[in-house]
């Protein structure tokens, strides 16, 4: 289970829901990687999705740590722990993730693009032997 600290929000244009509700059932529902229904539920069809080229990750939590709404925008910062798959270590690292919305679909991203400092997940895949 994700654990969550999300300052409380306003209401924003995301429908009867705020912006905390809506970014907190989206990273509970990635934490449960339950991929289909997060899409489904969350985002657009044509989602842009921007993380770099990171291996996949055999277990992750996400914490937000704060939350800002700002007309089609959510903006959430967050403290992930991570372990990569074939690597005992487990990793943290702070990012920030921002979600795009359309005018029309307040409900579902158009766009989710991550910036985090990615050295920590370097220096494992370094470790590993991976370039």
């Amino acid at each position: 289970m994700v654990s969550l600290i999300v300052p409380p929000m306003s209401t924003t244009s995301h429908s009867d829901q705020t912006a905390e509700e809506w970014a907190r059932k989206f990273y509970i529902l990635l934490d449960s990687k339950d991929y289909s229904q997060l899409a489904e539920q969350y985002l657009t069809e044509d989602v842009v999705f921007n993380l770099g080229d990171l291996p996949p990750a055999a277990g992750m939590r996400a914490s937000v740590t704060n939350l800002i709404a700002v007309g089609n925008f959510v903006m959430a910062a967050v403290h992930v722990t991570y372990k990569l798959v074939d690597f005992e270590e487990t990793r943290s690292m702070r990012g920030f993730g921002v979600f795009t919305f359309r005018p029309s679909d307040a409900n579902k991203a158009c766009k989710y693009e991550v910036y985090a400092d990615f050295t920590p997940v370097n220096q494992v895949l370094a470790k590993m032997g991976v370039e």
